[in-house]
């Protein structure tokens, strides 16, 4: 780190506020990731599988919530200062990437779909929250916590 960051800068800052800046907190709020993500039509705040997604990451486990943050994001805990912080620029354009669930055309039996690069996540229309949360949770069990799927 000294060799970024000059030591007398590091000097102000306890291990605990450094661990922080390098590594985020440990603990994923939801709330914050849920008010700063995005959705593509048809999905939206109030849309059944939207909702389903949120509170299948609040009855999980810290770890489970770790796991889906990896999964779409290629993050294993949000940036400094929270989720506010996560997003993209991308060089050809001006605006910003945030977290966004995109909808996935081709039916409900496929698993959910990670784009890290763009911090994006494809859902298709599950019939129910169950259905949806097992789909999620065999893609997170099964070697597809890096974002990439084998098809």
């Amino acid at each position: 780190l000294q060799l970024v960051v000059p030591q007398e800068l590091l000097i102000s800052f306890s291990s605990q506020e450094l661990e922080l800046v390098a590594c985020g907190p440990d603990l994923i709020d939801i709330d914050d990731w849920e008010q700063h993500s995005s959705y593509s039509q048809p999905f939206h705040a109030k849309h059944p599988i939207i909702i389903w997604f949120w509170e299948i990451l609040r009855s999980g486990t810290q770890e489970f919530r770790r796991q889906c943050l990896q999964f779409a994001t290629g993050l294993r805990s949000p940036p400094a200062g929270g989720f506010s912080r996560l997003f993209i620029i991308p060089p050809t354009r001006n605006d910003r990437y945030t977290f966004t669930i995109r909808f996935l055309k081709d039916g409900s039996n496929h698993l959910p779909i990670a784009h890290t690069c763009f911090l994006q996540l494809d859902v298709p229309s599950y019939k129910s929250k169950r259905d949806f949360e097992a789909k999620l949770r065999y893609a997170l069990q099964n070697g597809l916590i890096d974002g990439f799927q084998m098809l």
